[in-house]
């Protein structure tokens, strides 16, 4: 744990630890991508799973029964649906949900000669449209775009009041499951592995584009050669400080480190950090030729046969 915070650190302050990752072994930076993202999902996962266990799920549905009409019945059967009131009937969204330049209706029933498609939802100024065969809502990510749905061709007869709502809610409240709020860790594992996956196949492609972008540039800038490993190991690294810069940008409000932004900065960031590397020539490591000694053998020195000793005949 220790060693993936020191990595993390390094990554968005020392360029001489990038001097360690372009000789690195790939694994070194597969390690540290997954490693990465399963801690920005666990703390995702925990923040999310804090403000479920915080949110009091009976109030919220005393509300909602609250907002449906008394007198309102709501009858689908065949795929399609009828209601005990004249078109077009709307409900209106509660003061404290509304805001500025938003809607002012939760849902408006209307027939499909008047409401003939998606252009017309506008006019309506509704979070939903209801018409004889689908409901029409605006999209939760823009508010701008609009999401259809038909209903089910079912030849069953569902009908919807105010009291089978009341009934239905009170015994789901009633639930332990419900009522200590079991559901929060559960929703947060889900929070976690979507996550986690999510994160983990878009950066993968990001950091395959960019490092491809890279490996091309620095080949033709650069002149030198460069595996596109290594340039794939410190792509993956670079994305230490633009998840810290996008977690910031989020907490402060600031929009405009988004979209292309955010790429280009990536790629300037991966660019200032070979700049500061050196030639990428020498970021290739040649293969070292281990030469075998000849095998030495120890010669015994000759020794020479002792001289004969001459001795004179005595006359």
């Amino acid at each position: 744990m220790i060693s993936f915070f020191k990595k993390a650190y390094l990554s968005c302050t020392s360029m001489q630890f990038y001097r360690h990752v372009i000789h690195a072994p790939v694994s070194y930076a597969w390690k540290y991508f997954f490693a990465l993202h399963a801690w920005v999902s666990i703390v995702l996962a925990s923040v999310a799973t804090l403000f479920i266990a915080a949110f009091h799920l009976g109030p919220f549905v005393h509300t909602m029964i609250e907002i449906f009409p008394e007198d309102l019945t709501v009858r689908i059967s065949s795929g399609a649906l009828s209601i005990n009131k004249t078109f077009p009937y709307t409900v209106l969204l509660p003061t404290e949900w509304q805001v500025e330049k938003g809607p002012k209706n939760l849902v408006v029933f209307d027939t499909e000669e008047t409401m003939q498609g998606a252009h017309d939802f506008m006019r309506y100024n509704s979070l939903a449209v209801v018409t004889e065969h689908a409901v029409y809502m605006r999209d939760d990510t823009s508010m701008q775009s609009v999401s259809v749905f038909l209903f089910p061709d079912s030849p069953e007869e569902v009908v919807v009041n105010r009291t089978q709502i009341e009934s239905v809610a009170s015994i789901i409240l009633r639930y332990p499951f419900v009522q200590y709020r079991m559901y929060a860790p559960l929703l947060g594992v889900f929070i976690f592995l979507g996550s986690f996956i999510g994160m983990v196949l878009y950066r993968l492609f990001f950091v395959f584009i960019a490092t491809c972008i890279m490996w091309v540039l620095l080949l033709f800038f650069r002149r030198g050669e460069c595996s596109f490993g290594t340039v794939f190991r410190v792509s993956i690294f670079a994305l230490t400080l633009m998840l810290v810069i996008n977690v910031v940008g989020i907490a402060l409000g600031l929009s405009f480190l988004r979209g292309w932004v955010y790429h280009l900065a990536y790629l300037a960031w991966i660019s200032f950090i070979f700049s500061s590397l050196p030639n990428t020539g020498t970021m290739r490591t040649s293969p070292v030729h281990h030469v075998m000694p000849a095998p030495t053998t120890k010669k015994k020195a000759l020794r020479k046969p002792a001289a004969k000793k001459r001795t004179k005949k005595k006359s």
